[in-house]
């Protein structure tokens, strides 16, 4: 039973990570082994640690290693979670430090029962082993068990996550966490030490966006265009582009409004105004929708204000999860601005040939 859920977890994530979605307004899928660009990770001392050694030591005795991974939002800390989950499941002697088990836990979803929420993260539906069964071995293999926690903090809310990464349960395990700097984590938990990602170097910031590049089918030409103008001395926002989502904010407004819609930014909020922007362009000739300039049908724009509404609102609540009410109200306006798409194609103009301007 042990292989078992060896087996099926390793599966389960080479299946999910196979198949990841690196840019937010295209369906093309790739694995995250070919879209992954290494990060800057440093211990306290500023020591540089490559990805095959950020796994902590498995402890033989006493409470297992207690790790905390900062670093500001955007600078890449679910990234090497996924990339590390990854390499375990398909690759486990890359690692200085080997685990039987790893599980990937993503702490923003977790509400009530930690063991359901943890089973249906981590296996597909179905499996042979139940919930308790599987609980039961991982407290049985504690040693042998690293528990990569994702976006925790303080604020979370599941006691039994709480209770976990301090050590009153599931003690003999290794936990390594990720969270942001401001939620402060360490005024709570006594890490047995600390890592801090720091995004990415130079270098990797080209490798980065060209690896945007190849995924969007941008030629040769088009790609030096776009270099030439992130790296111009009037770009002055390429300080910030060691972030590996600011990368993806300034590829997407250029993809979709070009060398204009960068000339506008000044700022963290002017890019992700501007982003949104660009996701409503791609939104709209996805689905067929006239957009003169940037003036967007009406339910495009009543989608993007509640989405805008909705973001705000868990900014200030500091919420986790969208209720199936937001959804609803999110998936309503989307349908409303398809429905617009499908109206302006059944009522495009007809020309002299029969055929319509669409067709044309």
């Amino acid at each position: 039973v042990v292989t078992l859920c060896q087996e099926g977890l390793a599966t389960h994530y080479r299946s999910l990570f196979s198949r990841v979605t690196p840019l937010p307004w295209s369906d093309t899928q790739a694995s995250i082994r070919d879209v992954y660009v290494p990060l800057d990770v440093v211990t306290e001392d500023g020591k540089k640690l490559q990805l095959s050694h950020v796994l902590p030591p498995v402890v033989t005795s006493g409470r297992g290693k207690r790790v905390l991974v900062e670093g500001e939002s955007g600078s890449g800390k679910t990234y090497l979670a996924d990339m590390l989950t990854y390499m375990w499941a398909g690759q486990r002697a890359y690692f200085t430090n080997h685990y039987n088990f790893l599980i990937l836990i993503d702490a923003r979803t977790v509400q009530g029962s930690l063991a359901k929420a943890v089973y249906s993260q981590v296996l597909p539906e179905n499996f042979k082993v139940g919930v308790d069964e599987l609980w039961r071995i991982l407290e049985a293999n504690a040693r042998d068990t690293v528990l990569v926690i994702d976006g925790f903090d303080g604020d979370n809310g599941n006691e039994e996550l709480k209770q976990i990464v301090v050590g009153d349960t599931f003690r003999h395990a290794t936990v390594l966490m990720t969270s942001r700097p401001e939620a402060r984590a360490g005024k709570w938990l006594k890490p047995d030490y600390r890592l801090y990602v720091l995004g990415l170097s130079s270098l990797n910031v080209g490798r980065c966006l060209k690896s945007y590049a190849v995924i969007a089918q941008m030629t040769s030409e088009e790609y030096d265009e776009f270099h030439d103008v992130i790296i111009s001395p009037e770009f002055e926002f390429r300080v910030h582009l060691g972030n590996p989502y600011v990368c993806l904010a300034v590829f997407g407004v250029y993809l979709a409004t070009g060398e204009a819609g960068l000339a506008s930014v000044t700022s963290l909020t002017s890019l992700f105004e501007q982003f949104l922007v660009a996701m409503a362009t791609s939104f709209c000739r996805k689905t067929d929708i006239a957009v003169p300039g940037t003036e967007f049908p009406s339910d495009v724009i009543s989608a993007i204000s509640n989405l805008q509404a909705l973001a705000y609102r868990m900014l200030v609540t500091k919420g986790k999860l969208l209720s199936e009410s937001d959804l609803e109200r999110v998936v309503t306006h989307l349908r409303a601005a398809l429905q617009a798409g499908d109206e302006d194609e059944n009522t495009a103009t007809p020309t002299d040939d029969g055929s319509t301007e669409k067709e044309r």
